[in-house]
């Protein structure tokens, strides 16, 4: 089953698959891409189109929610 973050469209469903709220949610985004970025130097969308794979996960937000779902 795929599950995107796009697909969560009510506050009650990112809280039952986070545990967060939207708002806590976009607080956690800011400092998870401002992480990514020190650890590998470059932008999410840099280190995707420099991929010689497609990569499926090409956003901050889908890569956070794998997490929380991993």
């Amino acid at each position: 089953m795929k599950l995107h973050i796009s697909d969560l469209t009510t506050e009650r469903q990112l809280r039952s698959a986070t545990g967060l709220t939207k708002e806590k949610f976009e607080i956690l985004l800011v400092s998870f891409q401002e992480s990514y970025e020190t650890i590998y130097g470059k932008t999410i969308e840099k280190r995707t189109s420099e991929s010689p794979n497609n990569p499926t996960i090409t956003s901050y937000s889908e890569l956070l929610f794998f997490n929380f779902l991993a």
